[in-house]
């Protein structure tokens, strides 16, 4: 999971950024205490989102990296196996 942490890191900044703009714009207490609990739990719920979106698309592509390099080592130990073989057929007729 690379991208671990990335909805607490998403909703935190949501929560500085309404933090501070309700400070310049003053706000009264109660307002600002609503108004950013509700930003935390709706960028909380969008960074969930995102995050799991995000890793799947990395386990995805992981996964097609594992295959393909699966892949090409078959190949090559199919060559090494076909190389051994015909060196062998060599050595029996000399």
């Amino acid at each position: 999971m690379p991208f671990k942490n990335l909805n607490i890191i998403i909703m935190l900044i949501a929560g500085i950024i309404v933090t501070v703009i309700s400070m310049i714009s003053k706000y009264a207490l109660n307002h600002l205490v609503y108004t950013l609990m509700i930003v935390l739990i709706i960028f909380f719920i969008l960074g969930t989102v995102i995050q799991m979106m995000l890793n799947r698309i990395t386990e995805k592509a992981d996964q097609t990296a594992r295959e393909k390099e699966k892949q090409l080592l078959d190949r090559e130990v199919k060559s090494l196996e076909e190389g051994k073989e015909a060196s062998k057929d060599i050595d029996d007729e000399s």
